[in-house]
């Protein structure tokens, strides 16, 4: 994520996806509309391979609140609400942990697409994957 910071245009650091929004770490794993699909996929594998009340926990992972120490989801980096019962702790941390990097992956590839398509290169499909 180190160069999420490296901003070279006044466009840049806002999110590309919603309109005047700065484009941080938080906000790209939390609030950023573009990645509820991948979070939403997360919630209904972990409730499906563990059961429905993990549905509840899962959710809260992805949000801010009261569960989380500060009130604010790091779930990116690894960690799991306190209100995470320790029998579905493990496999809620290795789910959220996919998602993330499936976020960043995506992102990662959004923003290397627009800087070809700003430099007026055309890729391969062999380049994007």
């Amino acid at each position: 994520m180190s160069n999420l910071n490296q901003k070279t245009t006044e466009e840049e650091p806002y999110c590309p996806h919603c309109k005047g929004e700065i484009e941080d770490e938080h906000h790209i794993f939390i609030s950023c509309q573009a990645y509820s699909q991948a979070k939403q996929e997360a919630i209904e594998k972990i409730a499906a391979k563990i059961g429905e009340e993990a549905r509840e926990h899962m959710t809260k992972t992805f949000q801010d609140g009261e569960w989380w120490k500060g009130g604010r989801s790091r779930y990116y980096l690894g960690w799991v609400p306190k209100t995470v019962p320790a029998t579905a702790s493990r496999e809620i941390h290795t789910e959220v942990m996919k998602v993330a990097g499936r976020i960043w992956g995506m992102r990662t590839k959004w923003k290397y697409e627009m800087e070809k398509e700003r430099e007026g290169g055309v890729r391969s499909k062999a380049e994007l994957e």
